[in-house]
């Protein structure tokens, strides 16, 4: 009776140690794809280049041209506003530009996801969240 509880219990801790080693192996080959896509994504230029954006306010679609361009690896945006820097980690890009309103020009903050030639998110200004469409031209 000992024996076969020695013996199962061997086994039980054997298949834990075995698991936890796949599980360990699957975790850095995740972190290693992870950070290789990343990279990938970082040395691309396919964002860069001229996109048709439009804001989805309450008084109507707004659209504008944005110019997102690629000097070393710094990304730069370019409106008929503004000029400003442009944060990438992988497809998301994210920038503060200004924007028109009826009270005036103001500071936005825009989220966005790019998936090949088209972009979506959010843009964040004056307590509100608005949502936003680009298509690369």
């Amino acid at each position: 009776m000992k024996l076969t509880a020695l013996i199962v219990g061997t086994i039980i801790i054997l298949s834990c140690a075995s698991q936890k080693s796949s599980y360990s192996s699957l975790s850095q080959g995740r972190a290693i794809w992870e950070d290789q896509q990343t990279s990938d994504s970082v040395h691309q230029d396919d964002v860069v280049g001229t996109w048709s954006m439009s804001v989805k306010t309450p008084r109507g679609n707004r659209t504008h041209e944005l110019t997102i361009s690629l000097e070393g690896d710094q990304y730069n945006g370019k409106t008929n506003k503004d000029n400003f820097l442009i944060t990438r980690k992988g497809d998301q890009l994210s920038w503060t530009g200004t924007v028109d309103s009826p009270m005036g020009s103001m500071q936005a903050k825009y989220l966005m996801i790019v998936k090949g030639a088209e972009m979506t998110g959010t843009i964040q200004a004056s307590g509100r969240t608005l949502n936003v469409q680009g298509r690369k031209k």
